[in-house]
Parts: structure tokens; C-alpha cells; sequence
């Protein structure tokens, strides 16, 4: 038997491949859009959380929407405790900061003076207003969205600017927006101001708990400003989310997008592909102009629902998105929790 010969090494330095490889530029390094005049949407947090967790939870919808808008956080006016043990451990108050809430969402919140609540909330947004603009942002403010509590505010905002222009009233800090979104959104939108402007209309006020429904309401005018509710399939919530879409909005002015998902915001890449071309489109609904789209009515592949698709229906999440996994980065999940709590704010 012969000895065994190791067979010559090759010299990796002469491959091609190894040459065009080695031939390549450097990746060139991309430079952070600057979102300074860029019209801003004023983002409202969930119960339980604050303007410093949700910006995080919110950092790839944000990069995403960096060529076209800025994103400006605002931190509720009450403390809280934080929503969930998990959002604890995940974003630690030495970290993140105090927990922060909107609205009374548990019988344990201390009461709170309606007119005083309402103070308080407007004071808060003046204030993320205002140190953005001392980070030198002039952008005009189009829009306002919010999570779960935060969303229930964004379309109560959005109410109060139509009741209180229809009466000829002067809107408070002068804030006007074109439009909202509503992620997670509860019913029914809350009067933030007298209740006796609001009529015909009955709503409960800042300073009660209505998160869970079961408060007197009558909607006689439905707000017809643009808005855009964002369903998650598997939330618990979903009946008062759609709730808040048939009994209190339009259908002419509102539009719907549903992913296969719980009471959080959603990550994936193709849902916030999608979730972004659906601001862009109630964006642009709302009078701001954005660049129009060049892929029609559908969005990766994935068909965009109308209202009229969307009422009543709870089977369709196959045509949104793809198997529901949710394998991102854990510090991304939530409204301030990984599970499907339903206290997360309205």
C-alpha cells in the first residue's frame, strides 16, 4: 500500500472569485436622512409605557418613514406602573424612565378632575412640540398616531379639532392634524374638553375609565377626517378596535390595515412595509403631500382590504402576511408587553 500523500494546498491569493471579491469598492456608509423640515406626525404611547419605549418599539416604522415624514413622541402627563412584568424586565425604568399613562384605564388610578386631565395631556404635547422644535425641526405637524391608549387619544384629538371647527371654536395649543392613525385604537373617543360642546353627541370625559366599554355614548356625527386603523388579527381588544372604525368614523374617510398579530406593534419587515405605504395613503387622503406610489393597490404582493372587506371578517390574515412568527428582537415586541394584554391603555 502506498503512503498516503496530503494533496497540495491551493493558493486561495490566485482565485478569481477571491480577485473580484478583494476588487470590490467598500460598502459605502449610509448617512442618517435628514428629517428636520419633514412634516411631522406626533406619536402617542400606550398605557403603561412611555415616549422613550415606544420610540424604541417604533425605530423601524420611523426609519422606514424617515424620506417623507418625522416622527416626534410625547410622554403622557400621569405615572403608571408599567403594563406588564416583562415590559419591566425588557425596558428597566433606570434605562427607559417612568412609566406613564394618558387616561385611568384600572379602578386603582387615582380619580382625576376631567378639565384638569384634558390641561394636563394638552401640556404634554406642547411639550414634546416644543423641544423638537428646540432640536430645530420646523416641519408642519399633518399627523398624530397612537398605540392602544395612545390610540383612542390620537382619534379623540382628531374628534375635538372637528366638533370644536364646525362650532367656530379656537382649538387648544392651535394643534391641527390631517390626519390619524389609530394602532389598537379602543372605543369610544373621549371628550376633551366640556361635554356640553360635544353635543349632540355623549362621551364620556378624560377623567373616567372607558377602556373596557360599558359608559354611556351617542354618536351622532361620525369623524370624517382621515384616519387609518391598524387591526392586529389575534389581539383580544379587536371588537372594541373595530368598535372604534364602524361607530365612530366615516367609511369614506377611514381606511383599515389588519396583520396577523397580538396587542403590539407590529415588526416585521413586510408589515411595516405595509404599514407605511397605508400612512402614506391616508397621509395624501388628508391633504400632505407625500410622492405618489407606483405599485397600485398592492404592497408586496399583499392585498390591501377596504373597510367594507374588512367588517365582520376575522379570516383573512393569510392575504396579509406570511406564517405569523414573531422572531424579532424581544426588546421590538409589544406595547409595552409581549403578550395579548388588553389593559394596555384604552
Amino acid at each position: 500500500m502506498e503512503p498516503y500523500e496530503e494533496p497540495p494546498l491551493h493558493d486561495h491569493r490566485d482565485d478569481p472569485r477571491v480577485l473580484r471579491e478583494r476588487a470590490k469598492p467598500p460598502p459605502r456608509e449610509r448617512k442618517p436622512v435628514c428629517t428636520l423640515h419633514h412634516p411631522r406626525i406626533l406619536c402617542l404611547h400606550g398605557g403603561g409605557t412611555n415616549a422613550l419605549i415606544f420610540k424604541a418599539q417604533m425605530a423601524r416604522l420611523t426609519k422606514k418613514l424617515s424620506p417623507h415624514f418625522r416622527l416626534v413622541f410625547a410622554n403622557a402627563p400621569f405615572e403608571s406602573p408599567p403594563i406588564s412584568p416583562l415590559l419591566a424586565k425588557v425596558y428597566n425604568e433606570q434605562e427607559f424612565g417612568s412609566y406613564r399613562r394618558w387616561l385611568r384605564f384600572k379602578e386603582e388610578h387615582p380619580d382625576v378632575d376631567a378639565a384638569d386631565a384634558v390641561r394636563q395631556i394638552d401640556a404634554s404635547l406642547k411639550e414634546a412640540i416644543d423641544k423638537d422644535n428646540a432640536e430645530g425641526a420646523d416641519g408642519e405637524l399633518v399627523g398624530v398616531l397612537g398605540f392602544s391608549q395612545g390610540g383612542k387619544l390620537a382619534a379623540s384629538l382628531l374628534y375635538r379639532q372637528q366638533i370644536w371647527e364646525e362650532k367656530g371654536l379656537e382649538l387648544p395649543l392651535g394643534l391641527k392634524f390631517n390626519f390619524a392613525v389609530t394602532m389598537a385604537g379602543r372605543e369610544p373617543v373621549i371628550a376633551l374638553g366640556p361635554k356640553e360642546i360635544y353635543a349632540p353627541n355623549v362621551l364620556p370625559d378624560a377623567g373616567e375609565i372607558s377602556s373596557h366599554g360599558g359608559v354611556a355614548v351617542s354618536v351622532v356625527q361620525k369623524l370624517k377626517l382621515p384616519t387609518l386603523h391598524v387591526h392586529g388579527l389575534l389581539d383580544e381588544g379587536l371588537p372594541l378596535h373595530q368598535g372604534l372604525l364602524d361607530n365612530w368614523c366615516e367609511k369614506s374617510s377611514a381606511s383599515v390595515m389588519s396583520w396577523y398579530g397580538d396587542h403590539r406593534v407590529p415588526l416585521k419587515s413586510q408589515d411595516i412595509e405595509t404599514l407605511a405605504w397605508e400612512i402614506k395613503e391616508v397621509a395624501r387622503r388628508g391633504g400632505v403631500k407625500v410622492p405618489k406610489h407606483n405599485d397600485g393597490e398592492y404592497v408586496c404582493g399583499l392585498r390591501l382590504v377596504p373597510v367594507s372587506e374588512f367588517k365582520g371578517k376575522q379570516g383573512f390574515a393569510d392575504q396579509w402576511v406570511g406564517d405569523g412568527e414573531d422572531n424579532e428582537n424581544i426588546k421590538d415586541t409589544g406595547d409595552g408587553n409581549n403578550t395579548r394584554d388588553a389593559g394596555a391603555g384604552a
